[in-house]
């Protein structure tokens, strides 16, 4: 018995020592189906962006989680269809190598640009990695100098470094932008592996290894199959001998090749790390390899029994990026992909697991907890028991638990008997309740009440049974109860209660303790089926799961709260809850697995793609074990949640904007919008749509989008991953929109992108077009108007022209009436003269008067006159009547000095008249004192104001002289003057004005002209 004891002890230590499987993956799979060019895919590269590209022997492929756009050279201007390799460059561009160039992919135009060889043709390329420099090291094959190569991006020039190396290249894993200091290359000899040694870009030696010399064994190249750790630092697969560690300096050799103490016979095939793991392929599933604890510590097998798992056996090329990110390229049937941060759950008890077994059902319908061992019970087979990390231990036969007592010792029972069995001492120990025995039925139930104290039900009732005489009792009050089956137990530690489910949950008994007997205190119909009592942390309450809510049970007076999907449970069937101190919980309902938080209000459900792959879970099948971790026994064996993982590693999605669709048409925006990006769309492009996807590998259909075109949308938007946000008909201005992505568990979001777009205004209701239509209405209405302006002007030019013939007509007509009136006056003068028998005065006076006449007759043939001009005539005029004056009268002609300073202008013969009606009518008749006459020239304001002034009988006196003379003389000069500036005014904007008034009021003598009219110059006169 100890030997057995030693044994069991000593395959537990075993299992210990090997530990948990580091990661639970669960696996999403792409094909040719979900859009793949190929099947087979040879090259990986996750971007800045979050997209991966695929490299395959048909096409490229750009994956974004969900979608695949494959560019070729039909579709898109890429040279070649072979993809070798895809470095990416510190702006984000990326350079991939093909059979036929090297294929520069330029983000913004989603297109690519091909670089040409040394000799400007095409070839074979494949590209490495960039150096420090910002040189890209690339293999050149196909032209008259084929190798090694740096190449300039920004020049375009290549520098040849050697041809010592083979097409076959360990793909570099050392970080981008570090000096190149060793490759690692095939041999043209076909054996071994060569380390090619460089010194500022120069080739610097070159070293040979497993080619059968310096103690290594000779293997075939390998090169595709090395994984560089450092510059001395290799690690080698691809043959027989499991993985191989290698110190170049110092030869020395390390061989792996078992996985948990059972030899890989498999060969294994290209590797990829992250962190201290190696990711290892090989064509019998996926090993993992911990550099530090320098061994292998998983191994993913294919199963068909998993449809989460592997799809295929054979994993040729592992790919994991620093985000933890996986891919696997499955030979022949695509790729399947994961985040290894996301898979929270593992699943215990697999029918891989439970095979060896010899049971090929892995539902779990019953779990209990010991101290350090979880023991499951599978419906359709025996019990296992298995450790806190999910590991299998021993199978229990036959034997179905019910519980773990206060001694930590679990009880089972096989049909018959009860068992107490110690699983850290490996014993067992028969209890026989002889009323239960062969009497068990389908759900046999045990609990402890108190030490030594057990109640025990099967079909025939319910008994107490005490330990310490072995002694068992049944409960009579439940006798006539009609119980034909017990579905659950629960003992209430805080009010020493049992309670129970009976006959399919309908009804529930309270049993309470009195002296040593447990009595019926309280029978229940909740109108709900009781599946489950759970403990909960509140003073006095329990759990009760039913189908129709979550109850809050008050285990004193017996009242209970409802939870339901009303208020945020995921379901109504509730099975089970496992209530933590702060308030968080988790649930199992018909939908599975959820963890509630508190603080944000929230659930996160669990599914296949978390590694929950049972289908529904059991009643009484859910606990938390003293590691931390929560257990669920379901129709898929056990799923175990780590509370650390299942609240943490949740890497943020990315968030891309892939196409611009404009009234139902494609436009090409580029795969990856930049932030702050403007799109401009014109008035007819008002309607479009942009499709968004959010960028997550472990979970990609859990992602959910939100986004927002502000000025249009009120509120954020929620879309599924990934979707189309779609706009018709959108007014003209400036909108933002905005979009972010949001995991599943709802509180982890990507950085918001935002990009702005212009939707511009139809030309007519631009700001510009109306300036410019308000501008050519006001221009037109001017120029109409102006227009109608000239047409006025030029139909009232014509009427002033008319009139203006007519009127200086009129006015010559006048002229010439004045003529004659002087010329009259004179020859009276002159007769006067002789008449009087004074020849010599006559002569004299016809001297004068024929130089007056000259004057007068060269003055009236114009319209306008100098001043000066007109003042001569004017003086020798009235020199001539002051010779026939008698008496004789004086007078005084003054003109202002600035009057003489340039030569101005006035109508002809306008003054004459004046002046000639003064001497005649006024100084003539005068008896008295001495007779003057004064005329007085002024300019103010270009205005030229003249003043006539005589001392003479005046107007008044003239008339009643004039009414006596039976010759009656009419003063014509004064009445034609007079019509002839009517005249003038008719003509001419600026008026003359005429006013005649008497100087002497009281002696009623003397008259006063004053003539106000334009002070015109010779241009004036032109104009």
């Amino acid at each position: 018995m100890l030997k057995s004891a030693a044994l069991f002890i000593l395959l537990i230590l075993n299992h210990l020592s090997y530990g948990q499987a580091p990661f639970r993956l669960s696996f999403n799979h792409l094909t040719r189906e979900n859009g793949l060019s190929n099947n087979n895919i040879f090259y990986f590269h996750t971007d800045s962006r979050g997209f991966t590209w695929m490299g395959s022997l048909n096409g490229l492929n750009r994956f974004d989680g969900i979608n695949v756009k494959v560019y070729k050279p039909y579709n898109s201007n890429i040279v070649g269809i072979k993809i070798n390799n895809i470095v990416e460059d510190k702006s984000g561009g990326l350079w991939i190598g093909s059979e036929k160039g090297l294929n520069f992919y330029d983000r913004a135009k989603d297109g690519f640009v091909t670089h040409l060889s040394p000799d400007k043709k095409s070839f074979y390329a494949y590209p490495i990695r960039f150096d420090h420099h910002g040189l890209l090291w690339l293999t050149v094959n196909g032209t008259p100098k084929d190798g090694l190569y740096t190449y300039n991006t920004k020049t375009k020039q290549y520098s040849f470094i050697t041809d010592d190396i083979f097409d076959h290249i360990s793909k570099n894993h050392l970080a981008n932008y570090t000096p190149v200091n060793t490759l690692y290359t095939s041999t043209k000899e076909g054996f071994g592996i060569k380390k090619l040694s460089f010194e500022n870009n120069k080739l610097l030696k070159t070293q040979t290894y497993f080619d059968g010399k310096n103690g290594l064994a000779k293997l075939q190249n390998l090169a595709d199959f090395v994984f560089v750790e450092s510059d001395s630092i290799i690690w080698i697969t691809g043959n027989n001998n499991g993985l191989t560690k290698l110190n170049t300096n110092t030869l020395k050799l390390q061989n792996f090749t078992k996985f948990e103490e059972k030899p890989i016979t498999t060969v294994l095939s290209q590797m990829s790390q992250y962190k201290n793991f190696l990711f290892v392929g090989s064509n019998d599933g996926l090993y993992i390899f911990d550099r530090k604890l320098m061994r292998f510590v998983q191994h993913l097998k294919h199963s068909k029994l998993n449809s989460n798992g592997l799809q295929h056996g054979w994993n040729e090329v592992p790919y994991i990026d620093s985000n933890g990110n996986l891919f696997l390229s499955q030979l022949g049937v695509g790729v399947d992909f994961t985040n290894i941060h996301r898979n929270v759950a593992s699943s215990w008890l697999t029918p891989e697991e439970i095979a060896p077994l010899g049971y090929t059902d892995n539902h779990v319908s019953r779990i209990v907890k010991n101290q350090d061992f979880v023991i499951a019970k599978l419906q359709n087979g025996g019990s296992i028991q298995l450790d806190k990390n999910g590991k299998v231990l021993k199978d229990l036969g036959k034997r179905t638990p019910l519980f773990t007592d206060s001694e930590n010792q679990t009880w089972l029972t096989n049909g018959l008997n009860f068992v107490r069995y110690n699983p850290t001492k490996n014993s067992n120990k028969i209890v026989t309740v002889d009323a239960l025995a062969g009497n068990m039925g389908w759900n046999p139930l045990g609990i402890e009440t108190e030490p030594g104290e057990y109640l025990l039900a099967g079909q025939t009732g319910l008994f107490r049974y005490l330990d310490k005489n072995k002694n068992y009792t049944q409960i009579d009050d439940l006798k006539d109860k009609n119980i034909n089956i017990f579905n659950f137990l629960f003992y209430d530690k805080a009010t020493k209660q049992v309670f129970i489910s009976s006959n399919w949950w309908s009804r529930i008994f309270v049993l309470e303790k009195i002296g040593e007997n447990w009595r019926l205190k309280k029978e229940l119909l909740l109108g709900k089926d009781i599946y489950s009592f759970m403990p909960s942390v509140q003073k006095n309450k329990i759990w009760l799961g039913s189908n129709k809510g979550l109850l809050l049970f008050n285990t004193q007076n017996f009242s209970y709260q409802t939870y339901d999907e009303k208020m945020g449970l995921p379901d109504n069937n509730v099975t089970d809850i496992i209530e933590e101190p702060n308030g968080n919980y988790w649930l199992v309902t018909n939908k599975g697995i959820s963890y509630f938080s508190k603080s944000k209000n929230e659930f996160r459900s669990f599914t296949s793609k978390d590694g929950a792959y049972s289908h529904e879970y059991d009643w009484g099948c859910a606990f938390k074990l003293s590691n931390g971790k929560v257990i669920f026994g379901g129709t898929n064996g056990i799923t175990a949640i780590e509370e650390t993982r299942s609240k943490s590693n949740y890497l943020p999605p990315k968030v891309e904007i892939t196409q611009l669709i404009i009234n139902e048409k494609q436009v090409r925006l580029g795969s990856y919008s930049e932030a702050n990006q403007t799109i401009e769309l014109k008035p007819s492009e008002n309607t479009f749509s942009l499709d968004l996807v959010g960028i997550d590998y472990g979970f990609p259909e859990k992602v959910q989008l939100h986004y927002q075109l502000q000025g249009y949308d009120k509120q954020w938007i929620m879309g599924k991953n990934p979707t189309s946000a779609r706009y018709v008909n959108v007014n003209e201005g400036h909108y933002t929109f905005m979009v972010k992505a949001i995991s599943e568990d709802g509180k982890t979001s990507s950085k918001t992108k935002r990009i702005g777009i212009i939707v511009h205004a139809p030309y007519y209701r631009t700001v510009w077009f109306r300036t410019l239509l308000i501008l050519a209405l006001g221009g037109l209405a001017y120029f109409l108007s102006r227009l109608r302006i000239m047409q006025i002007r030029e139909e009232t030019k014509k009427k002033e022209e008319i009139r203006r013939i007519k009127v200086e007509a009129e006015i010559n007509a006048l002229r010439s009436q004045m003529n004659p009136h002087f010329i009259f006056n004179c020859l009276n003068t002159i007769d006067s003269y002789i008449l009087l028998n004074k020849t010599d005065e006559a002569s004299e006076f016809l001297n004068k008067f024929s130089k007056l006449i000259r004057m007068i007759l060269e003055n009236s043939r114009e319209e306008f006159i100098p001043l000066g001009q007109d003042l001569k005539a004017l003086e020798l005029y009235i020199k001539l009547e002051q010779e026939r004056s008698n008496p004789r009268f004086e007078y005084k002609i003054s003109v202002a000095e600035s009057l003489l300073k340039e030569e101005y202008y006035l109508p002809s013969m306008l003054i004459q008249p004046f002046v000639e009606n003064a001497i005649l009518h006024g100084l003539r008749h005068k008896k008295d004192g001495k007779p003057m006459l004064i005329l007085d020239f002024e300019c103010s304001q270009k205005q030229l104001f003249i003043q006539i002034a005589d001392n003479g009988i005046g107007r008044e006196q003239s008339q009643k002289l004039n009414e006596q003379n039976t010759l009656k003389r009419h003063s014509l000069g004064m009445k034609v003057t007079q019509e002839r500036i009517e005249k003038l005014n008719e003509i001419y904007a600026q008026k003359i004005i005429l006013q005649i008034e008497d100087n002497f009021e009281k002696s009623k003598t003397g008259t006063s002209i004053s003539i106000s009219l334009p002070l015109l110059t010779h241009s004036d006169l032109i104009l």
